[in-house]
This record gives structure tokens, C-alpha cells and sequence, in this order.
């Protein structure tokens, strides 16, 4: 077998941080919340899966969800939000616990849960203004009428409903402890109707349920009440909206949480954001993992209760640091627990190497948001496994995959699991394909993209799948090969247009810049405003100053780039200075500088409005006006990307093999989910 390749690997941050052979005992050490002992301090967060029917009830989906997180090793598991009322959802299949009908299938996600060894508990939530009126059909409720709306203007709830709406979270609570819960989570968090009473954003009420303290620590005693002394309550509670003086901060929380803990919470679960800053809520990856570890930081200073931590944390490095320093005692793991249920397990099973690291892509955050089902870019199987088993191949065949990107190597993993007879075919000199060598190696930007190339080089280790570098193929070398099955994964390149000068020294596409990092001159145009948004911010923080030349009116708009990691990257874009002009068609480049002209004008963007993320952006779209000369040192092309499909139609035109497969930007350019999905169908095809 040949050597797998890996190109700094320690310097992209891609192997666990060094995690692997060290015990990590610190993240195995027991808890006590109240008098429930929690066996380690790895905790699955509560995540909205949207795969409960659509009246709100438990299906073999969510069964098998919670089955799968349940193997995994976990101290604790938090079954999602889900609504005490069905007024009160956000998602079109959302979780609900609204009456006692609901109780059985509630009652089998707890035993899942259980049996695996974890500690199961529910996060309990109405939406308040943020509940979906398209779903409900009803008018969102809310403190104030006259405070901004999100979706509709909300009814503002008179005294009565108020005292109705705590009863009914308190009895629900103690639904669930009939349910075999171990604890109940009351949804704090994310500007939900409980800290829609907190916020100063959204509560302008003058009668005693102005007062912004008294919902949240009357609805606590009341649940206290309905469960019994000794039962946990655990509070997720967003300890800062993000959204400046308008709304509550985490000094509001530092002073606030205290009184929570008196009135009866006995474990605080820390994280941010509303959905006016939703990009806090799910960070994109241009935000630091841990990004919200002060918050707990200062919460536990002031508080004697266990305080769990999350955001943007899928490293056990990052995890076991957090817990070694004391600054959270659990840490809470969301899309890590989607990307690799199993992290835990591995874990403690020193298997680092082969946990799979949620790259922070926000494909989960999109699917959710925009009210599909959710799913995630690099584990084919989540969701599904109720419905999806891996099974052996009838007999085993020979199989090409030719192309070691994430498509080419998740066919072959897959595959070869299945028992075929793989062998991968790459004309690099390394694996990885343009996730590993264009999209995380633009500079000064998270490279955590390649997190999913360096899980593949153990796995094709482990797996002992026959790997060969340097390797071109044709359809002559194929049907040499003499294969049964062929997987043409050969990938996209960046289209190059004919226009004078591209041939000129100063000038690179994307691929070949990134692939050889030649010297720049101080002034870069980048043109390309989607494919290259993210090298031109790279660059520009890189001290270049930079131009980002665009023929339509937005940028940032690959297939690749969802809203939330959209919005973040306008914001430092805009932070960084890059000079961005639209509607501007490159007519040639000189030897120093690059021409342009007016371009059909389209309407000019760099807002977002996609699920729940809406809004402007601050960086500026300066439209081309007449034609000009910019002057320029250097240029690099990152237009749209062209499916590299000549291979697959000569290996058709030949019979190279009985099966011919393409998988990946091959067959059209998209993005990491695309080609892992469609690499393992092909796998399970074969």
C-alpha cells in the first residue's frame, strides 16, 4: 500500500490538536447535577433535527437519531427544543411535548438514551415572536406587541395567559419526568418566549410582568413545584443577545444568573444569541472554536451549580482544555454530535484519529433554517439510519475510484467497507483533492475544511485501500486495469475566459496560486466575486491591498457559502477594507493593471436573507460606472468552476469497465455535502 500523504497537517489544526494517544481523563471524570451523577462531561446539546412528524410526535427517525447519539459515550444527551404548545414551534417537524399523547414516544427517546449509559433530559420552549406563523397557522405570542416583530406582529399575552402559559410548562416538566427523563431543560436560549421576558429588545411591558426577572424565576419555581425537590433542572440560557445595548448582555446574565440558581435551577447551560444574530447561535467557521467559553467563564465564577459550555467546539482538545482550566465543567457538543455521534466512544477508546470532526460547513444550520429536514455534509448516514444499512456486497468486485478528493475517498471507504477490492487512483502527490488544497488553504481563514481529508487519510489506512500517487489515468491505463466497477471522481478546475493578458507571469488562477503560493505584488485583483470572497479577505488581511472585481451585482454567493457563514464573511470583509466592484466585466489584463468595463447591470446585493438570517451588510458594492484601468501588481482568477468530465465520457466511449460511476464536482460543481453524498451512494451502489 502507499504512503498516505499529509501536508502540514499540525499547522491546519486537523488532527485533534496532537489529541491522539493522550487518555483525556479530565473529560471522564463523574458530575453531580443535584443529586444525578452525570458519568463524564461530554454532553450532546439540544439540536432541532426537524424529523418529527408534523404533528409534532417521535418516529422511527428521531429513534434512530437518538439511537446512534446514544452509543457514542456521552455523559449527558439533551433531547431538542420542543414546544409545550403547538403555537409555539418554529420548524415544520419540530419535537413536541404538548399533551399526554405525546408522552410514549418522548418515553422511548429517554430509555434510548439510557440504555447507552448517558443521562437524558428535554429541553422544553415555546417560540413566542419567533414562532412560525406559516406553521402554526396562529398569531405568534409575545411579551409586547410594540416591541420589533421577527415574522408577524405578535399577539402581546394578557395576565392571564401568562399564568396559563407557566402552568402548562410546569406540568409538562413533570410529563416528562413521568416519561423517564433524568432532568428537565428549560429553553432559556436563543430568544425563545422565556427570555423574550428578560430582553429589554423585546419586553416594554409596564404591569408587573415588566418587571424582567419575574417570568423566568416565577416559571422556574413553578417547575421546581410541579417536579419535586430532588428532580434536575437545567437552564440553556443565552448569556448575551448579541445584539448590543438593545438587548441584554452578559453582565445582565453574570448578575441574573445567581437568582436563577436560588429559585431552583441546578445546572446552567451557557450559550448566545437571538435570531436577529443567529450567526451566534450555529458560529460559522471564520468564528473561533470556543467562542463562547468566556460567557461561561464568567457565569461559573459567580454560581455553585454545574455549567455546561458550547459553541463551535468540535475538538476533544479544545474540550478537555476548557474543563483542565475550569471553565466550564461540561462541554456541550452540537453539530460534533451530528458530524460523529460516536466521539466519545472513540475517545475513550484512544481512536482519535478516526473521530470525524464537524468542519463547521453550517450545511446542518441551512437545511434546518430554511425548514428541511436536517442533514450533514460529511456523515451520509445521519438521520437516515433507520432507514440505511451498510450491507455486504453479493460478491466482490475490482474496484477504480480515480480522484482522492472527499468524493473519490468516501466511495472508496464505503466500498472497500462493504468488501469490494478498492484502489484509488490520484494525480497529485497527495490526497485531499480542493478541499484540502484550494478551499482550506487560502490564508489567514480556518482551515478546519480539511479536517475531512485528514480523517480520510487514517481511515484509508486503516481500511488498507490501495492508494496511488502520481497516477493519471486514461482510457487506455483504465481498461489496462481491467476494473468491474469504475468511480470517476476527477473533480472541477476554475474556467479561464480568453482574454488578452491571462497569459501574462502576474497572473493565476485560484487552484495554482493556492497549489504554489507564488510572490504577490502588494496590489491584488481577485476577480471573481464568489469563488473568491475568501482569498481576497485572506489576502487582504495578508497587508494586500486588494480588488474584488465582479460581473454581477453581489458576491459570495457559491454553492458552497450558506447565510450564516455569508454574513460573517461580508462583516470581516467589510472590517478589512476590501474594495469590491460589481457589475464589472474583466476585458484584459495588462502588465500592470487590469481593464474593465460596465457590465449588464443587475441589482446590487451583499444582503442576507435566508432562513432565519436576514439583514445588510456593511461591506460596500461599488458598481462599475464606466470603463477603467485598475491599477494592479498581481491577478488571480477564481471564476466559476468547470467540471472536469472528459475522462468519464472516454472511459463511456470505450467500455472501459461493466460500471462507470461519476461522482463529485466532476459531474457539476457544488460542494462538500454534494460530493461525500454522492461518493457514498456510489459506494453502496457498486
Amino acid at each position: 500500500m502507499a504512503e498516505v500523504r499529509v501536508i502540514d497537517e499540525e499547522s491546519e489544526g486537523l488532527e485533534q490538536e496532537g489529541a491522539a494517544g493522550r487518555s483525556y481523563e479530565e473529560l471522564f471524570q463523574p458530575i453531580k447535577v443535584r443529586n444525578l451523577v452525570i458519568p463524564n462531561r461530554l454532553a450532546g446539546a439540544p439540536t432541532v433535527h426537524n424529523l418529527a412528524t408534523e404533528d409534532g410526535y417521535v418516529n422511527d427517525a428521531l429513534r434512530g437519531v437518538y439511537r446512534e447519539k446514544a452509543r457514542g459515550g456521552w455523559g449527558m444527551i439533551t433531547v431538542e427544543a420542543t414546544y409545550i404548545r403547538p403555537d409555539g414551534s418554529n420548524f415544520r417537524r419540530m419535537l413536541g411535548c404538548y399533551s399526554d399523547r405525546c408522552i410514549a414516544g418522548l418515553n422511548d427517546l429517554a430509555e434510548i438514551i439510557q440504555e447507552g449509559g448517558a443521562r437524558a433530559s428535554i429541553q422544553l420552549m415555546h417560540g413566542g415572536r419567533v414562532a412560525n406563523p406559516t406553521i402554526t397557522g396562529a398569531q405568534p405570542v409575545a411579551p409586547s406587541a410594540d416591541a420589533p416583530p421577527f415574522s408577524a406582529v405578535p399577539h402581546q399575552l394578557t395576565d392571564i395567559e401568562i399564568e396559563e402559559m407557566i402552568d402548562l410548562w410546569a406540568h409538562m416538566a413533570a410529563q416528562c419526568k413521568g416519561a423517564k427523563f433524568d432532568m428537565v431543560t428549560i429553553h432559556g436560549a436563543h430568544g425563545m418566549l422565556a427570555t423574550q421576558f428578560f430582553s429589554p429588545f423585546t419586553n416594554l411591558r409596564k404591569d408587573r410582568w415588566g418587571d424582567r426577572e419575574f417570568f423566568i424565576l416565577e416559571l422556574i419555581r413553578r417547575v421546581r413545584k410541579a417536579v419535586g425537590p430532588d428532580f434536575p433542572i437545567v437552564m440553556r440560557w443565552s448569556a448575551d443577545e448579541m445584539i448590543g445595548s438593545t438587548g441584554y448582555t452578559l453582565a445582565d446574565t453574570v448578575n441574573f444568573a445567581p437568582k436563577m440558581v436560588a429559585a431552583g435551577v441546578d445546572a446552567l447551560d451557557i450559550s448566545a444569541g437571538i435570531f436577529e444574530s443567529y450567526d451566534w447561535i450555529i458560529q460559522p467557521m471564520y468564528m473561533n472554536r470556543g467562542c463562547l467559553v468566556h460567557m461561561a467563564d464568567a457565569v461559573k465564577k459567580v454560581v455553585d451549580v454545574p455549567v455546561l459550555t458550547a459553541g463551535r467546539i468540535n475538538s476533544v482538545a479544545v474540550a478537555a482544555r476548557i474543563v483542565r482550566e475550569g471553565r466550564a465543567d461540561i462541554v456541550s457538543m452540537a453539530r460534533q454530535a451530528i458530524a460523529d455521534p460516536l466521539t466519545p466512544r472513540k475517545l475513550r477508546e484512544k481512536r482519535v484519529r478516526d473521530i470525524r470532526m464537524c468542519i463547521a460547513c453550517d450545511t446542518c444550520s441551512d437545511y434546518e433554517g430554511n425548514q428541511r429536514s436536517l442533514k450533514c455534509a460529511v456523515n451520509y448516514e445521519f438521520g437516515r439510519t433507520h432507514e440505511l444499512r451498510l450491507t455486504p456486497a453479493d460478491h466482490a468486485k475490482k474496484v477504480l475510484v480515480i480522484g482522492a478528493g472527499v468524493a473519490g475517498l468516501e466511495a472508496a471507504r464505503v466500498a472497500k467497507m462493504r468488501g469490494h477490492q478498492v484502489t484509488v487512483w490520484e494525480a497529485r502527490e497527495s490526497l485531499g483533492g480542493a478541499v484540502r488544497h484550494v478551499a482550506s488553504a487560502i490564508p489567514n481563514l480556518p482551515r478546519e475544511l480539511g479536517a475531512l481529508p485528514t480523517w480520510y487519510v487514517g481511515q484509508m489506512k486503516s481500511l488498507e485501500i490501495d492508494l496511488e500517487f502520481g497516477k493519471k489515468a486514461s482510457a487506455e491505463s483504465v481498461a489496462a486495469f481491467a476494473p468491474d466497477a469504475v468511480v470517476v471522481a476527477t473533480g472541477s478546475r476554475p474556467s479561464v475566459p480568453e482574454i488578452p493578458g491571462l497569459d501574462l507571469p502576474h497572473v493565476h488562477t485560484i487552484d495554482a496560486y493556492l497549489g504554489g503560493k507564488p510572490a504577490l505584488g502588494e496590489r491584488v485583483a481577485v476577480i471573481g466575486g464568489q469563488h473568491g470572497s475568501e482569498l481576497a479577505l485572506g489576502l487582504q488581511k495578508d497587508g494586500k491591498s486588494v480588488v474584488l472585481i465582479e460581473e454581477s451585482g453581489d458576491i459570495a454567493n457559491p454553492k458552497y457559502m450558506y447565510a450564516a457563514r455569508r454574513k460573517v464573511l461580508l462583516e470581516q470583509m467589510a472590517a478589512a477594507g476590501v474594495r469590491v466592484l460589481v457589475n464589472a466585466t474583466l476585458t484584459a489584463v495588462t502588465a500592470h493593471g487590469v481593464a474593465i468595463s460596465p457590465a449588464a447591470r443587475a441589482k446590487v446585493g451583499a444582503g442576507v436573507d435566508a432562513g432565519f438570517v436576514k439583514g445588510a451588510s456593511a461591506l460596500e458594492l461599488t458598481p462599475l460606472e464606466v470603463a477603467e484601468v485598475v491599477p494592479v501588481d498581481s491577478v488571480i482568477l477564481a471564476l466559476e468552476r468547470v467540471a472536469n468530465s472528459e475522462l468519464a465520457a472516454e472511459l463511456r466511449a470505450v467500455d472501459a469497465a461493466p460500471e462507470i460511476h461519476e461522482i463529485g464536482d466532476c459531474v457539476e460543481p457544488a460542494n462538500i455535502m454534494k460530493a461525500v453524498h454522492r461518493g457514498a451512494y456510489a459506494g453502496r451502489e457498486i
